[in-house]
């Protein structure tokens, strides 16, 4: 809970160019609103609409202030529908690691204390195994994990009719994880390959149906069928219903 009501803030920020020249032309009134749009971005999970009006509404301020703040003082990135700070993601990404890290470690003293009840030999074998494997196989994970939400994400770039995704969420991980552990689904460049050649996955049917992230790690058997071609479409198959 902790987490909720609290982030990072460096102390000097205010002595940041940009800052300083914010305060210069629309004083603490900017300044407020600066820190408020940075508030709403760690409540969101790093990313806001792309809508000044709905921004100043909530804050209860004023449009031009809000297109200033991001336009103007270059203060938040932005791609005409998201508003994020590179700095709130790094802090983030910093912050879920550390929980990850924070959880291991826990496990670890749970599998500690299970194991002093065996012989002392036997004990410190298995749990110096157990400990080498589970640290590579958790930093390969949480790189696999980074790198698949990225190369999710460049892909709906190439493809706009698909959805990015903004976080591997608690259910998500616990699907990923599954597919983590089979080779065939570890080189996710080649799902995303299959993917392409493959219209009927990017809207091209009866139905306008489309892949999406959630429905390609519900289980072994979709991401399978990408691989195999399954959705390779022809115009005998033109009304192929998804099983």
């Amino acid at each position: 809970m902790k987490e909720t009501y609290y982030f990072l803030h460096d102390y000097h920020a205010r002595h940041d160019f940009k800052i300083e020249k914010l305060l210069m032309e629309k004083g603490l009134e900017g300044i407020g609103a600066y820190w408020c749009i940075v508030e709403m971005l760690y409540e969101n999970n790093g990313y806001l609409e792309f809508d000044y009006d709905g921004i100043a509404m909530a804050l209860r301020t004023n449009k031009p202030l809000i297109n200033d703040l991001i336009e103007k003082y270059k203060l938040f990135e932005n791609d005409g529908t998201k508003i994020w700070s590179n700095s709130v993601l790094r802090r983030l990404e910093e912050r879920r690691l550390k929980s990850e890290k924070a959880r291991t470690s826990a496990n670890n003293r749970w599998n500690k204390n299970a194991n002093a009840m065996r012989t002392q030999c036997d004990g410190n074998a298995i749990k110096e195994r157990k400990g080498k494997e589970k640290k590579v196989n958790i930093k390969a994970y949480v790189d696999f994990e980074k790198s698949t939400m990225t190369s999710w994400n460049s892909f709906c770039d190439k493809f706009p009719i698909l959805s990015n995704i903004q976080e591997i969420s608690d259910k998500r991980r616990l699907k990923l994880k599954k597919r983590f552990e089979t080779k065939s689904f570890q080189d996710f460049q080649t799902i995303l390959a299959a993917i392409e050649k493959q219209q009927f996955l990017l809207g091209k049917n009866d139905r306008g149906w489309k892949i999406s992230f959630d429905w390609l790690i519900e289980n072994d058997t979709n991401y399978l069928k990408v691989l195999e071609n399954k959705y390779i479409q022809t115009v005998e198959n033109k009304s192929r219903r998804l099983v």
